[in-house]
């Protein structure tokens, strides 16, 4: 009697928790994440999550690359105010850094670098943003 209790219970519960949380992403249009939502009944309100989310991961400012593709040399054009703290990385495809250039850089030089995809990196408080940078031959 008492197994089929568990049983009866263990079952019930399985209904009422969520094996797994769909979790979906809102970009922006340069493809940095900017909304992240897990509508799951056990970690508070979907609103909740939604405005905890938004306060991580806006930021005050934008990158621009151009041109992409080119042939080595790219040029950044930044919209808003750039923190402080912000790391440039230059990965190739293969994860090893390539170039590590100031954060107050308006150009990125990869004409010694074969042709390929790179990944330019800003790391900054509270968050990081990608670009894909594709080199092309001259």
């Amino acid at each position: 009697m008492n197994k089929l209790i568990l049983l009866l219970l263990q079952v019930a519960l399985c209904h009422l928790l969520p094996a797994q949380c769909p979790v979906t992403f809102n970009y922006d249009a340069a493809g940095n994440r900017i909304l992240r939502t897990t509508p799951c009944a056990l970690q508070g309100s979907s609103t909740e999550r939604n405005q905890e989310n938004k306060a991580n991961t806006s930021v005050a400012f934008q990158v621009n690359v151009s041109p992409n593709p080119s042939s080595g040399i790219f040029y950044l054009r930044w919209e808003g105010e750039l923190p402080l703290e912000t790391r440039f990385s230059v990965i190739d495809q293969f994860g090893r850094m390539v170039l590590h250039p100031q954060p107050t850089a308006t150009e990125i030089d990869l004409s010694d670098q074969p042709p390929a995809l790179y990944y330019l990196l800003l790391q900054y408080p509270g968050g990081q943003q990608s670009h894909l940078l594709e080199k092309i031959n001259p």
